[in-house]
């Protein structure tokens, strides 16, 4: 902005600063802030050229003051009276504070795609941008400048820079690029996402908006009808959606405030009550339509109704629209739902529709009709069938949030019919329980597994196993579903973990058990599972490069394989096999004692050997197992065979004692006993006993009463006694003496009691006064002796002495006179004891006098009147008591408010004052008969501050080229140079003299073989570019036959293969000239892995026994 500019604008503040009444003073100052009245900048505007004073101030002060950008400057004027006027405001842009031309010239244009911005200067410039703007922008996006763009959505921006060299700001617009070339974009949602609050969690990681699938609304409508509770804070909460094009591009997001009441969403039962149906594209209104009888639940029976009566269909074309919409319970009717129906030979169809298949699918891709997951026994029962299929574990299943079911059947046409979808919820019925961190776990068995409650706080949780808390760990042995329950009063939640094992080893060996040898070469081997590695130990010591699946042993032992899973990591240690020469009955046992009728015998157990026993060296027929039962006393052995050998085992006795006679016990003394007496228990044997107390004697004494037995113990067969049982005596008092003696009693107890004085048997009782008002009252006796002596009277003690007498006066409070007690006043009573404060005394009683007193009992007659100035008593009249006012009254006590002044009384004088009383000759008048009493004029048509009686009509514009410097009003005439030249025709500004401005020169580059040659520039700016060698202007190559974006002037040929042993890292064009190394050898011909370093890689060992003199020597083996 221009200061002549700037200073149209301050007149524009105060159109009228040459007033007949003088401004004395005149300030401004820039901004908001307010430095106060005097304290602005100031300039002198008292000669009519306020403008000139404007220009002379604002040269200096724009530049010291203003900033880029919006500024606000205020002017306030004060005139002669010292009387600073209001503040009046502008806001205006300042651009530059050199510049003054407002002619704006493009001299450089510059374009970038994307969000990051290279700097001004810095974009690709814009070729041509001579005014032909569009042209300009058509050419871009005509060449293959957008081919280097990836597809899809891109930021296009522009700015421009004119003649002074100043950027302008940056305009932007999103283009959609497909296949390396702009196009217009036709917009199809395939998948949309929301999320609440102010937090994006990035595109794609929103909750899914399902059934997205062309009616929005419905989707949305979904969202919140369906149970779903999201643990929202009550208040205002931002919801936020976006959708995704057939391109996968996100859109922006669309937010919308709701206000939430209760915290969550309710719940929302939605009880179908109407539905109806229409054909084709013109929906006849909600309620307007053909109804859809019996829709009360069993869905698919109404339709199946709907098309079995023979509804007759007639087509107007090949295809017609069904639409079907369903009402609630209260009112509300909901989406229409569509299907497009095909005609395919007939002008009307009868369609017998029953459902002969059912399918469904999770999510929203839809794997095709037929190949979707069937729903069994859906025949009549289409509400059963889709009940039973979602209280299965189907949508216990599916992720952490909601996700769609999508359900279609087929009719006896074999034509599917549309799909169904339902959002449904984790954890089944109950979709609000999620009160664990995860859904599922997947284990190795045996592995820790720690869970974490996440559920609502100030629950109690309780786990599968009892444990109550917010976290539990422990080791998982069993795959399966485990629970945990959340509880708070009657609200409770249950949810569950499924933990699962992943890939982990079985083992399955060739032998189990113990293998007896006799220098029979056995081999272990472990079935072989891909992704397992192998490793044997012996006797618990792992065995050094034993790591495939066979094994050879050599040694008595055992041995067993650790089995790991490499993908999963999981480890299983199979059962030990023992290889053994000794084979032992019972863990070698020579004697075996039974106590009943039989016993029990067994032999190390070993695959593939059999077992042959014998009882008193005869072998028993039909018994190969290596465990048996025997019923004879004898000597028994086996034999065990296995391939070449064969052992016998101790022989070992076998005693059978199925016949023990039971002990009998006898009691000395009464089976009844009292503390500290006793019973002696006696044994018919004294051999082989224990007693249930412990004992092992013979006979024992016993002091409490119980139950008492023995057990006869012989070679480990037990048996028992008969049982005593001793019992505590009757305890009582059993003195006769006493009132509570007990006749039945054994033991005394100590519980004797007596009478006490007051014939209270027990009692400890005391003769007296009982009455707690008499004056000998005993607080000791129990019974009373009917002797009890009391006051005189009621209000006195046991002393004479009142019992109440608040004033120490003598009297008792009970025979008080309350009253006025003051012999002065006017209500003196004689007869009162207490003065009850309700003494009056003599006043005024005269409501009308000035010195009433209310609370004057009688009166005293010293009433007195106001006079007229309000004194009490007094006699003073008001009037006028000011010295200096017309009216003054030297006589009068006090002011009524009648005192007039001296002032200017002529009417037609400019300080005329109504209110005075007498004149002070001090009238003023107008300095001229057009002005007014404060110098405006009185005529000022057109408001200059010049009045119309003295107005000068010409050009008062001082830019015209007419203008004329006395005129006060502009007459129209006014006339002006082009914009950069003067009156006369001429350039104002012509540095090279070509005749051409400076501001219409075009600067660029005028070399027309230059990438960015500007056939408009009249000026050379030295900003000529030119392309590489080998490229043109662009940056591609002007020869490049295999398009890989590498001149061929400068391609390279070599092997480009880096896993080849020749592989050239300069290399552009592979040649085919690559070779390679041998599997398991480097390119030198060296072992990639070679531990022992015997020149065969380990990969080609194998191992086994190299001794030539060994049993099992393998002539192919390289490692022992």
């Amino acid at each position: 902005m221009s200061l002549r500019s700037l200073v149209g604008i301050l007149l524009f503040l105060v159109p009228t600063l040459t007033f007949s009444q003088n401004v004395t003073s005149c300030e401004f100052f820039w901004g908001t802030d307010d430095p106060g009245e005097g304290n602005g900048i100031l300039f002198s505007a008292e000669d009519g050229a306020f403008d000139s004073a404007f220009e002379t101030v604002l040269a200096t002060s724009v530049e010291a003051n203003a900033t880029h950008g919006a500024n606000v400057i205020n002017v306030r004027l004060k005139d002669t009276n010292g009387n600073w006027g209001p503040v009046f405001k502008k806001v205006f842009f300042y651009e530059d504070a050199i510049s003054e031309s407002t002619t704006f010239n493009i001299s450089t244009a510059e374009f970038y795609f994307g969000v990051i911005d290279p700097g001004e200067g810095n974009g690709t410039p814009l070729v041509a941008f001579d005014g032909e703007y569009d042209n300009a922008i058509e050419n871009i996006f005509n060449s293959d400048i957008s081919s280097s763009l990836d597809d899809g959505l891109t930021l296009f921006n522009i700015r421009l820079q004119d003649s002074n060299g100043n950027w302008g700001a940056v305009f932007r617009k999103s283009l959609f690029i497909n296949q390396g070339t702009l196009e217009s974009r036709d917009f199809h949602v395939r998948e949309a996402e929301y999320y609440f609050g102010n937090i994006d969690p990035g595109a794609g990681n929103g909750t899914p908006l399902l059934a997205f699938d062309g009616n929005f609304n419905s989707a949305i409508e979904s969202v919140f009808n369906d149970q779903i509770q999201w643990d929202l804070p009550q208040g205002e909460v931002l919801f936020n959606i976006r959708v995704k094009d057939s391109n996968y591009s996100w859109g922006p997001i669309f937010s919308k405030v709701l206000f939430i009441e209760q915290g969550s969403l309710e719940s929302h039962t939605f009880s179908i009550s109407s539905a109806e149906y229409f054909f084709g594209t013109i929906d006849t209104g909600e309620g307007s339509a053909t109804p859809l009888l019996v829709f009360d639940g069993d869905f698919s029976s109404s339709v199946e109704n709907l098309f079995a009566e023979g509804i007759d269909i007639t087509f107007e074309s090949d295809t017609i629209l069904f639409n079907i919409r369903v009402q609630d319970g209260v009112g509300n009717w909901g989406p229409l739902f569509r299907k497009t129906l095909f005609l395919e030979q007939y002008d009307s169809i009868v369609q017998d529709f029953n459902i002969t298949q059912a399918e469904y699918f999770i999510g929203i891709f839809d794997p095709g009709e037929g190949n979707g997951a069937p729903i069994l026994s859906l025949d009549g029962s289409f509400d059963s069938a889709i009940e039973n299929l979602l209280r299965s574990s189907l949508t216990w299943t599916q992720e952490s949030g909601p996700t769609l079911f999508n359900i279609r059947v087929k009719d006896v046409f074999g034509n599917w019919g549309p799909l169904f979808k339902k959002t449904i919820f984790p954890y089944g019925s109950n979709p609000n329980a999620n009160l664990v961190e995860v859904d599922s776990v997947w284990i190795c068995p045996g592995d820790l597994v720690e869970l974490g409650y996440s559920g609502p706080e100030g629950y109690e949780v309780q786990w599968f196993d009892g444990t109550v808390g917010d976290s539990i760990a422990f080791n998982c042995f069993e795959e399966g579903n485990y629970t945990l329950t959340a509880t708070a009063g009657i609200s409770v939640y249950t949810d569950y973990v499924h933990v699962g094992f992943v890939d982990y080893p079985i083992p399955q060996l060739n032998y189990e058990g113990e293998i007896p040898v006799c220098g029979s070469v056995i081999n272990f081997t472990a079935e072989q599972f891909p992704n397992e590695s192998y490793q044997w130990f012996f006797n618990d010591i792992l065995i050094n490069g034993s790591t495939s699946n066979n094994y050879l042993p050599t040694m008595l032992g055992e041995y067993y394989v650790e089995i790991t899973n490499e993908e999963t990591g999981c480890l299983t240690t199979s059962e030990p096999i023992i290889i053994t020469n000794v084979i032992e009955i019972n863990g070698g046992l020579e004697t075996i004692t039974s106590c009943v009728d039989q016993a029990d015998l067994h032999a190390n157990f070993g695959s593939n050997s059999t077992y042959t026993w014998f009882f008193e060296g005869v072998e028993i027929e039909g018994l190969g197992s290596n465990e048996i039962t025997v019923f004879e006393s004898g000597s028994y052995y086996v034999v065990v065979e296995n391939d070449d050998c064969s052992y016998q085992s101790q022989t070992t006795e076998v005693v059978l004692l199925s016949e023990l006679s039971s002990p009998e016990i006898s009691s000395t003394g009464n089976s009844d006993i009292c503390f500290g007496e006793s019973v002696t228990l006696t044994s018919s044997t004294g051999n082989n006993i224990v007693w249930s107390t412990g004992e092992q004697t013979e006979s024992i004494t016993v002091y409490e009463p119980g139950e008492y037995y023995l057990t006869l113990v012989l070679n480990g067969c037990e048996v028992q006694s008969n049982v005593i049982t001793i019992d505590q005596g009757v305890e009582g008092c059993t003195d006769p003496n006493s009132c509570n003696f007990d006749s039945s009693a054994q033991c005394d107890d100590g519980s004797c009691l007596y009478y006490d004085e007051c014939g209270e048997c027990g009692g400890v009782g005391v003769v007296g006064c009982t009455d707690s008002t008499a004056c000998n009252y005993n607080p000791s006796a129990t019974c009373n002796s009917g002797d009890c002596t009391y006051p005189e009277e009621i209000y006195l003690d046991c002393f004479g002495y009142c019992i109440n007498d608040e004033d120490l006066d003598g009297v008792c409070d009970e025979n008080e006179i309350n009253g006025c007690m003051n012999p002065n006043a006017c209500n003196y009573n004689s007869l009162a004891t207490n003065d009850d404060n309700s003494c009056t005394f003599p006043g005024c009683t005269n409501p009308e006098s000035c010195n009433y007193n209310s609370n004057a009992g009688c009166d005293n007659g010293s009433c007195l009147m106001f006079d007229g100035c309000g004194n009490c008593g007094g006699n003073d009249y008001p009037g006028c008591v000011i010295v200096t006012a017309c009216n003054y009254d030297p006589g009068a006590g006090c002011n009524n408010g009648t005192c007039t002044f001296p002032g200017c009384t002529d009417l037609e004088a400019c300080n005329y004052d109504p209110s005075a009383g007498c004149s002070d000759g001090s009238c003023t008048y107008p300095d001229a008969p057009y002005l007014q009493c404060n110098g405006f004029c009185i005529n000022d048509e057109d408001f200059d501050g010049v009045c119309d009686e003295i107005e000068e009509s010409d050009c008062t514009d001082p830019e015209a080229c007419n203008y004329d410097e006395n005129a006060t009003d502009d007459d129209g005439s006014c006339w002006y140079a082009e914009d950069n030249y003067d009156c006369n025709g001429n350039c104002l500004n012509d540095s090279d003299g070509d005749s051409i401005c400076d501001e219409f020169e075009i600067y660029g580059c005028t070399d027309p073989l230059a990438c960015n040659y500007n056939v408009n520039a009249t000026d050379y700016d030295g900003s000529c570019i030119y392309p590489e060698e080998y490229y043109d202007c662009f940056g591609d190559c002007l020869v490049d036959s295999d398009n890989d974006e590498i001149c061929n002037e400068l391609e390279i040929d070599g092997c480009a293969d880096l896993s080849a042993c020749n592989y050239d890292s300069n290399a552009t064009d592979d040649d085919g000239s690559c070779w390679y190394a041998e599997e398991y050898y480097d390119c030198d011909g060296n072992c990639l892995n070679d531990l022992d370093g015997d020149s065969i890689c380990d990969e080609l060992e194998i191992p086994g026994c190299t001794d030539p003199i060994a049993c099992n020597y393998d002539e192919e083996a390289t490692d022992e």
